[in-house]
């Protein structure tokens, strides 16, 4: 297990994401920005979208904005373990579960798709069934409905 000190010489503040990202893109895993009101997160990411055309832009909170590389996301993470470590298993055979935008291209690689309750509704709106919320088990729900 990592100390706080030990996180904190991994992170780099800085007050010009753009700089940060451009001078060293293949070192950057991931930029979080966190925002005081879901105005001022929908302003920035409009901005960064018609700058940072290369880059993947995404949320896991109401409140946040991800940057990371175009190829980094959870859709092509799965593609990868089909393709490279798990021998056999087809996209249509694989069921996706996520709660936030950071997980809808995982929803395109895979052949079903379930919101978890507590999910937005973009997010909802976007998957083929929607289950429980997390903290009510959401998650054994759409296992043991799928298997049935």
């Amino acid at each position: 297990m990592f100390s706080i000190d030990e996180i904190a010489s991994l992170c780099t503040l800085t007050d010009d994401i753009y700089k940060l990202f451009r001078s060293n893109p293949s070192k950057t895993e991931k930029i979080n920005l966190f925002f005081a009101s879901a105005q001022e997160r929908e302003k920035a990411e409009k901005n960064l979208r018609s700058v940072l055309s290369d880059v993947n832009i995404t949320n896991s909170m109401s409140l946040n904005i991800e940057i990371s590389d175009i190829n980094a996301s959870k859709g092509k993470a799965l593609e990868y373990v089909c393709g490279n470590l798990v021998s056999g298993i087809k996209s249509s055979e694989i069921m996706a579960l996520g709660d936030s935008n950071n997980d809808i291209s995982m929803f395109d690689y895979a052949g079903y798709s379930v919101a978890m309750g507590n999910a937005p509704d973009s997010v909802k709106n976007y998957t083929d069934k929607v289950t429980g919320l997390c903290s009510e088990n959401g998650f054994a729900m759409a296992i043991k409905n799928i298997i049935k």
